[in-house]
């Protein structure tokens, strides 16, 4: 019995990788978490406690919380 690999099976933080390197920035709180091997729920403390003030780069669009991956790693390299 041999066992067979999908290869349509990609895996969140891929596609997220590859989204990145088209040059997409605004990701999902969902998608962030699986880029910066955190949970979701990580992220909605950090926009509460911190707000703005924090290193994540966030938005909200028609209700939806929108993190800039671009900007966020910028800022957490750079330590400001």
């Amino acid at each position: 019995m041999t066992t067979q690999t999908n290869t349509n099976d990609i895996s969140l933080k891929e596609q997220v990788m590859t989204k990145i390197k088209l040059g997409q920035r605004w990701f999902g709180k969902k998608e962030a978490a699986e880029y910066y091997n955190i949970k979701p729920t990580t992220i909605n403390k950090y926009i509460s406690l911190y707000g703005h003030d924090s290193h994540i780069i966030w938005t909200k669009l028609h209700g939806k919380v929108l993190i800039d991956i671009f900007e966020t790693d910028r800022k957490i390299t750079n330590g400001n």
